[in-house]
């Protein structure tokens, strides 16, 4: 129980620097807390409450790595670019639908659907709608208050962080590259896989961060996509799994389905 919770502790805060760096928030861009609302869409306990294993987390804001929400070990999720953290945004709305009507893709329905056992969980605080694993919850805060973390409430692995950010950078994969080296610092046997530029939403910068690292005694693979909305809003969605189960059906659930109904609100 304590390595889970160290896990847990260890997560929430590298994510935190991922995000100050990369989304360019700190804890002056992230509005006031504001309830996080999960409505069920099915009541079965499908691609896993527990077992669909994917964190796609954003970073949170701590500038320093050991700080972030993977326990010192580095981050784990994608952010969007730094910018200069001086504006802060509109205050969230405490109840209500979104001012703006959320992004999506233009092929999908609306709200998009997850698979049977998801649910959607509305965050006010981070303004963003995604559908999640049914019997998931917050369990972390990431960085500075910068971006919250859910997995089932036994603790992550597998886990989805979300940070956002007020002043989002104008290049996603240059802010991943000058992380890097703090992130390897902070980890236990860090191994990059991939960082790239990829094509997505026709957002005008998005960047995928994916690398492994070894988390409490156990391998985990992460992948972090960072992206700038538009000049209020910048997110990072960083989802983790076990590395051995990456390619599995529960983790693979999880990682498409974050991306796919992910939206941010106004």
């Amino acid at each position: 129980m304590l390595i889970l919770l160290a896990l847990v502790v260890a997560v929430a805060l590298l994510s935190g620097v991922l995000a100050t760096r990369l989304l360019g928030g700190g804890s002056d861009d992230t509005p006031d807390p504001a309830p996080t609302e999960t409505t069920d869409e099915t009541t079965d306990e499908g691609a896993d409450g527990s077992a669909g294993e994917d964190e796609d987390a954003a970073t949170g804001g701590s500038d320093d790595p050991s700080e972030d929400a993977n326990g010192g070990q580095g981050p784990e999720g994608d952010t969007a670019p730094e910018g200069d953290g001086s504006d802060e945004g509109p205050e969230p709305e405490e109840s209500g639908p979104p001012r703006n009507s959320p992004e999506r893709d233009t092929d999908a329905p609306f709200p998009p659907e997850g698979p049977t056992g998801f649910a959607r969980t509305v965050d006010l605080q981070y303004r963003f709608s995604m559908a999640m694993p049914g019997g998931w919850e917050q369990t972390g805060t990431a960085g500075r208050n910068s971006g919250a973390i859910y997995s089932h409430p036994s603790g992550p692995p597998p886990a989805v962080q979300v940070d956002f950010t007020t002043s989002p950078g104008s290049d996603a994969e240059q802010a991943w590259l000058e992380l890097e080296p703090s992130v390897r610092d902070a980890s236990t046997d860090y191994e990059r896989v991939r960082i790239d530029s990829v094509e997505w939403r026709d957002y005008p910068t998005v960047s995928d961060w994916e690398f492994e690292r070894t988390m409490a005694g156990t391998r985990v693979r992460v992948l972090n996509r960072g992206f700038r909305v538009d000049d209020g809003r910048g997110y990072a969605v960083m989802v983790t799994c076990v590395a051995e189960e990456w390619d599995g059906n529960d983790c693979r659930t999880l990682r498409d389905t974050a991306f796919r109904t992910f939206e941010p609100l106004g």
